[in-house]
């Protein structure tokens, strides 16, 4: 996962961004604020920054979240200097149907999928 690619690549990834995509298909769309389980991390100002401009140009509402609990890649990666996010489909305190036994393909909802599609393709238009 994150661990080897940046180990792999760490040299590569200077100035890098990285966006974290979770449960897109499901669940309420959000940024994770702060996210990782013994060192809390948070997003950068600049990473804010393409979100706030991503939300105007797509028109979707994008909450914020926090996951206290676990280390995403995108945590990871903030922990070795990176730039990173985690943006997903959130339900309550965790990303939707996360390691559920409803986490399949039929379970996807379109209209959740698209939303989040075209959110996450202004972001990257911003950047």
């Amino acid at each position: 996962g994150i661990k080897a690619f940046l180990a792999d690549h760490a040299s590569d990834m200077r100035g890098a961004l990285i966006i974290n995509l979770e449960s897109l298909g499901a669940g309420d769309l959000c940024y994770l604020e702060r996210e990782g389980s013994f060192k809390q991390m948070g997003c950068s100002p600049r990473m804010k920054r393409f979100i706030r401009k991503a939300i105007q140009a797509s028109g979707v509402d994008l909450g914020g979240a926090t996951v206290d609990w676990r280390e995403s890649p995108a945590s990871y990666a903030m922990k070795h200097r990176a730039q990173a996010v985690t943006i997903a489909g959130m339900d309550g305190n965790k990303p939707a149907l996360m390691g559920e036994a409803d986490d399949v393909i039929e379970n996807i909802d379109e209209q959740s999928l698209t939303r989040a599609a075209d959110f996450v393709v202004e972001m990257l238009k911003n950047i």
